[in-house]
């Protein structure tokens, strides 16, 4: 297997960014229609601050941040912003990959691979849909492989 890296796709940071706004405005109007216009105008400048800082700025660093490298024996997963952390799964342990995709996940970028193995799961988010695919696709032909050698004797056939 060629080292691949995998980074989150513009169009996820986007769309992160645009329902956080839709939870800011939504809180902002359900407040409004429960309480006084004057508390409803004070909670919604105080969502559109949070919204400024976590919706431009720090929402799009933490999604920057993560890393996916898939080499020939482990796949590895770094994110954080000031707290680097990394985790590592080795293909042998690896047991079953899900793949999970959203309705419109060709735009928004918001898929997901699991990766299940001997006593733990490896969750890779925010992949494009060509790239999710592709790499179920590789991690599912290095699981066929690795079962026909075990069930083989070592002999193991081509699968496409």
């Amino acid at each position: 297997m060629i080292p691949k890296q995998y980074s989150t796709p513009v169009c996820a940071v986007r769309m992160m960014q645009g329902l956080t706004l839709f939870l800011c405005l939504g809180v902002c109007s359900l407040l409004f229609h429960i309480t006084g216009k004057r508390l409803a105008l004070i909670v919604s400048g105080a969502c559109f601050l949070v919204w400024i800082a976590g919706g431009l700025f720090c929402i799009p660093e933490i999604l920057r941040r993560i890393r996916i490298l898939i080499d020939g024996s482990k796949v590895t997963i770094s994110s954080g912003i000031f707290f680097r952390r990394t985790r590592t799964l080795l293909l042998h342990s690896l047991q079953l990959t899900i793949l999970i995709t959203t309705p419109f996940s060709r735009y928004t970028g918001i898929n997901f691979l699991l990766l299940r193995s001997y006593g733990g799961t490896l969750l890779l988010p925010f992949l494009s849909r060509k790239d999710a695919e592709s790499l179920h696709k590789e991690l599912t032909v290095c699981l066929l492989n690795r079962s026909m050698e075990e069930t083989a004797g070592g002999e193991v056939p081509h699968v496409p």
